[in-house]
């Protein structure tokens, strides 16, 4: 792999940027771009004060640092580069890289070198890529426990549980007659039942996980004349939807970014529904329905003066399959219906209920992930692979039985294959590592 370049801070003007070049040989080939200020030599993970040059001469001064690999973050040669933080400098700089020879850098690029030259794995590259999008302080503790390796620590525990199951199951089907196996059938299905339940609790702290690090959409929907606007306004605690009586005010998807406990939340306002012949109208009906399918949440206002209408059943039908959570909205109107079952009560103008809405939000969004759980993930390819391994070793006790051990350790190498996936590494000559490792001296 040659030298690429890039800049690691976002496009915009601030005091100070910073762009990675990393590649071998990285320091020779960029000599020409950084020249030092003062007499020495370049150490290892020391800053220098260097002028930025190209072509056409010297065009801004700042910091450089060399960091030779393998100790760097690349595992390769590095150079950290610190110019101002102009984007046109900043362009300037790696267009001067470029054409001393480097390349640019595909999007990840320095992390994947990271993986490749195994100075990180799987884990902590994907934990790398939720440090730096988390919205909430939750997604940034997902992130630190994957890059303090304890997410790594929990994947090796199940991995040498896996592998020693399968060791025993190993002994009973090529060396029945040593007597290798050092527990019974029952210990082995109980073991992997746990390995099974283990997987599986952290696979399903994935929805929450992501949440906590992309933040969540949640849409209003309801009737005309619901209140729904107002309710969304009282939400965000502005005044960002236009209100008024007039039926069908609201013709599009309205859209505001607001916190609601822990979590960033988009939030939706969208058209009343209602029979219309208003082109206009069911146009942006027709977008309503499609941000229903977009989000995470619905919310579903209902006014809670006028429950007879039809439309009312109608919407309850149409958003069943997804359980939103249902308000009573105007409960302060006369015939106001109070609700009798999980329904909020609310009244947009006195804020009355809101604050109960926003805690079901929160609950129905991350809710169900124990608030004492000290691991959590944000990847859906983890949670994918972490169900696919407890579901292997389900189907491995189910196995044992019938099949005997050659199927049930046939599905235990697969989870184990399976389990390797989340970090990259492969796995069938370790089982049979920890198998002969029983064998006496000679055997």
């Amino acid at each position: 792999m040659g030298v690429v370049v890039a800049p690691a801070t976002s496009w915009g003007h601030a005091a100070l940027a910073l762009v990675r070049a990393s590649g071998p040989g990285v320091l020779a080939l960029l000599e020409p771009v950084l020249e030092p200020m003062h007499l020495g030599t370049w150490q290892p993970r020391v800053p220098r004060r260097v002028r930025f040059r190209d072509e056409r001469g010297v065009f801004d001064d700042g910091l450089a640092c060399w960091w030779p690999g393998p100790n760097s973050y690349t595992g390769e040669d590095l150079i950290e580069m610190s110019p101002h933080g102009n984007p046109l400098i900043v362009r300037r700089l790696l267009a001067a890289c470029v054409q001393e020879g480097a390349g640019l850098a595909e999007p990840g690029e320095f992390t994947r070198r990271a993986v490749v030259n195994g100075r990180i794995d799987l884990l902590e590259a994907e934990a790398v890529d939720v440090a730096c999008r988390a919205t909430s302080d939750e997604g940034l503790a997902i992130a630190r426990a994957a890059l303090e390796g304890k997410l790594g620590a929990f994947v090796a525990e199940v991995r040498e549980r896996l592998v020693a199951s399968a060791a025993e199951l190993e002994a009973r089907l090529d060396w029945p007659a040593d007597e290798l196996a050092t527990v019974d059938d029952e210990a082995v299905v109980s073991e992997l039942e746990r390995l099974a339940k283990l997987c599986e609790e952290l696979a399903e702290t994935a929805n929450a996980g992501r949440r906590y690090v992309e933040g969540a959409t949640v849409t209003l929907v309801g009737p005309t004349n619901a209140g729904k606007s107002s309710l969304f306004n009282a939400l965000l605690g502005e005044e960002r939807a236009l209100v008024h009586d007039v039926a069908g005010t609201t013709r599009d998807v309205v859209e505001s970014t607001t916190r609601i406990g822990n979590l960033q939340v988009t939030l939706c306002d969208t058209a009343g529904e209602r029979e219309t012949e208003n082109p206009v109208e069911q146009a942006g009906i027709d977008r309503a329905h499609h941000q229903r399918e977009a989000s995470d949440l619905l919310v579903l206002v209902l006014p809670a003066d006028r429950m007879e209408e039809p439309i009312q059943r109608v919407l309850r039908e149409q958003t069943s399959d997804q359980d939103p959570v249902v308000v009573f909205n105007r409960i302060d109107c006369a015939g106001a219906k109070v609700p009798e079952g999980d329904e909020i009560a609310t009244c947009a103008l006195t804020g009355e209920g809101v604050g109960l809405l926003k805690q079901a939000i929160s609950d129905r969004l991350v809710g169900m992930t124990p608030k004492t759980r000290a691991l959590q993930i944000a990847s859906v390819r983890q949670q994918e692979i972490l169900t696919h391994t407890g579901g292997l070793c389900i189907e491995a006790t189910r196995a044992l039985s019938p099949g005997g051990p050659a199927v049930s350790s046939d599905y235990v190498h697969e989870a184990i294959e399976a389990i390797d996936r989340l970090t990259g590494q492969l796995g069938r000559e370790d089982v049979l590592s920890a198998l002969f490792a029983r064998f006496c001296i000679g055997k």
